[in-house]
């Protein structure tokens, strides 16, 4: 009839695959795995910490079918608790320079060579070694 009841939706429609009442077969994991160790044992003085890092997985035990629930995150990432100490930079000098005359002491010409320091040590690295040398 014209204006007769309209007809209710014949059919209804549910994504089962959020809460498994599908009836496939579920994603099923393992357990996760002890968490690694730091990815780094220093931190180096412009590191960027997103790479400092601890990390644990779960192994896929069985698929789901296209009616299962889907697999949850099989990696998690955590920022390593403490985090790892200062990298130590050890000194670096640069090469020796020519032999140059120095001093003149008691009549005798002495040369001299130098070399300079690079990269000073930080946190425990070796020190530096000697920066000038004398001979006859």
């Amino acid at each position: 009839s014209k204006h007769g009841k309209q007809c209710p939706e014949l059919e209804e429609v549910e994504n089962c695959t959020e809460d498994g009442s599908c009836g496939g077969q579920d994603c099923e994991v393992g357990d996760w795995t002890a968490w690694s160790a730091c990815s780094v044992s220093c931190v180096g003085e412009h590191a960027d910490l997103a790479s400092v890092y601890i990390t644990r997985s779960r192994e896929i035990l069985t698929q789901p079918d296209r009616w299962g629930r889907k697999c949850p995150k099989l990696v998690e990432k955590e920022r390593c608790r403490p985090q790892p100490p200062p990298c130590r930079t050890d000194c670096e000098v640069s090469q020796w320079s020519e032999w140059e005359f120095g001093l003149i002491e008691k009549g005798a010409v002495i040369q001299q060579r130098r070399r300079v320091i690079v990269t000073a040590p930080k946190n425990g690295g070796k020190t530096c070694p000697l920066l000038s040398e004398f001979r006859d």
